[in-house]
């Protein structure tokens, strides 16, 4: 009994309390060891499906944009077809000249009551290519607008799709 003086020796000496301190690390060390690897394939299941979500989230953006690029191109080929600004004020143009060189030829040989009948239809044709022309121009600016309320619903679209991928990770 190495250094004991009592009457009721406990048992613990040095050697069986370093036994003791031994175990108790080494059994720290098991649990430490148990929860990492535990832990290590919960994360690798989290970036297992979060990789899955995005490769989801890349294609779904990618069907998107590729619907989005048929109706730019949709909107390209109808704005080619409509008529510019310039033409159409030529045309207006050419038509008044036309007006004003009749109007002077007819009024020295036409009687008035039909004078005045051809200059009210010519009028009105003028007024059908004036609205015709305010029409388009009124297309062109809706088609703008509808364009950028596109561009705005498809930022929105993608920022909760960032939002809920964040949240499920």
């Amino acid at each position: 009994m190495s250094g004991e003086t009592e009457e009721h020796v406990s048992g613990w000496t040095v050697d069986t309390l370093h036994a003791h301190v031994e175990q108790q690390i080494t059994d720290l060390r098991k649990q430490l060891d148990e929860r990492h690897t535990a832990q290590n394939s919960a994360v690798q299941a989290a970036l297992t499906s979060a990789e899955k979500a995005v490769g989801k989230a890349e294609t779904a953006a990618e069907r998107r944009f590729e619907s989005v690029n048929e109706f730019r191109a949709q909107l390209s080929d109808q704005a080619t077809r409509f008529v510019t600004r310039v033409e159409a004020e030529t045309a207006h143009n050419a038509i008044l000249d036309r007006i004003t060189e009749q109007a002077k030829v007819v009024a020295n040989t036409v009687p008035r009551a039909e004078w005045d009948a051809g200059h009210n239809r010519l009028i009105e044709q003028v007024k059908e290519l004036n609205d015709r022309v305010t029409g388009m121009e009124g297309r062109s600016r809706g088609l703008a607008l509808g364009w950028g309320y596109l561009v705005a619903g498809i930022g929105v679209v993608a920022t909760i799709i960032t939002i809920i991928i964040f949240f499920r990770v």
